[in-house]
């Protein structure tokens, strides 16, 4: 029963070579198979096709278009048919048309219509926005335009204020030439200065460096220097002449004498009192100027006052020769240095 009444379904299309060979391979398709040749659909059916699909097109707002559209369809699917006929009769060829054939063309026109509207509206679009843009464009620059206007005699002031200001800063660069000339030979002069006292402070230097370390001899020698040494001389009445000569510069140093007419009793009373430690701790580096010269005269009359003479006298008056000259050299070379000091510390 559910044979009988099976039905089954074969839509073939006749384009091509595909129905030929499906019917070759397969011949219970004609055997066994009622065949239904479905011709051309008539003007009407088309129309009714071409009108359902052309409605669905949004882009197309007025029926009369539409309705254009939709037997232009069918004027263009018939033309085809009357064409392929007669393509028929001349080479004997067919050339299907078939109702597939005519639901592919409108298919194909409704989404070439798409692509078209789509395309078209990117083009309005950027065409909007073009103008939008060149639209912004003119009223900026129409506002710009009135604030260069405004702006005009400003900048007109400016340009004569910086003209003026050129032709003084041209001035102003060649007076400063003329000034860094003059301080270049300036610092030439003081440098070649500098030099100078440079070298005379090494050379000073040199001295000092000399006579520092026979300071420190003579100080060394002081320091061994002993009661019994100045006891004997404290019972001397009539001294010899070294040893009146070595205790009176001594004198002039401790007691800061300005005058180097020192009786010998006087000299007894310095012994006396606590003469060691006032020996031990003389500052050297606060001598009155007064004193140096008055000692300085007084060393210049007495060229005999020198270690190997004044030994012959006395041991102790030998150290103390050692310590007044040493005195004296290092006073001399710290007075030369510090003027020296003094002009390069100005540079």
């Amino acid at each position: 029963r559910v044979r009988d009444n099976l039905h089954i379904v074969l839509c073939l299309s006749p384009v091509g070579e595909a129905l030929r060979t499906r019917i070759r391979m397969f011949p219970s398709l004609v055997n066994c198979c009622s065949i239904d040749w479905f011709d051309q659909w008539p003007e009407d059916a088309l129309l009714s096709i071409s009108k359902r699909f052309i409605s669905n097109i949004k882009h197309f707002s007025d029926e009369s278009i539409k309705q254009a559209l939709a037997k232009a369809c069918v004027f263009v699917h018939t033309s085809v048919e009357e064409e392929s006929r007669e393509f028929y009769n001349a080479l004997k060829r067919k050339v299907y048309t078939t109702p597939k054939s005519y639901l592919d063309f409108i298919s194909s026109y409704s989404k070439y219509i798409d692509e078209k509207n789509s395309e078209l509206s990117g083009r309005r679009n950027t065409l909007y926005t073009g103008l939008k843009k060149l639209e912004e464009t003119n009223t900026e620059v129409a506002r710009l335009g009135e604030e260069l206007k405004k702006l005009k005699p400003i900048l007109e002031q400016n340009v004569i204020e910086q003209e003026k200001l050129s032709k003084v800063l041209e001035k102003d660069k060649i007076e400063a030439n003329k000034n860094k000339v003059i301080v270049e030979e300036e610092a030439r002069v003081v440098e070649d200065k500098a030099l100078e006292i440079k070298a005379l402070q090494n050379k000073a230097q040199e001295r000092l460096d000399e006579a520092i370390p026979a300071l420190e001899n003579a100080q060394e020698a002081v320091n061994t220097l002993n009661q019994g040494d100045i006891a004997e001389l404290k019972i001397v009445n009539e001294p010899t002449p070294m040893i009146s000569i070595t205790f009176t510069a001594v004198s002039i140093l401790l007691e800061e004498r300005t005058d180097a007419k020192i009786k010998w009793s006087d000299i007894k009373k310095m012994l006396a009192s606590d003469f060691f430690s006032k020996l031990k701790a003389y500052d050297k580096d606060k001598i009155p100027q007064k004193v140096i010269n008055t000692l300085d005269k007084f060393v210049e009359k007495n060229p005999n006052f020198v270690p190997e003479e004044v030994a012959k006298s006395s041991k102790a008056g030998k150290s103390l020769c050692l310590w007044v000259r040493a005195i004296l050299t290092y006073t001399k070379v710290v007075k030369q240095i510090e003027p020296l000091k003094a002009d390069l510390a100005n540079m």
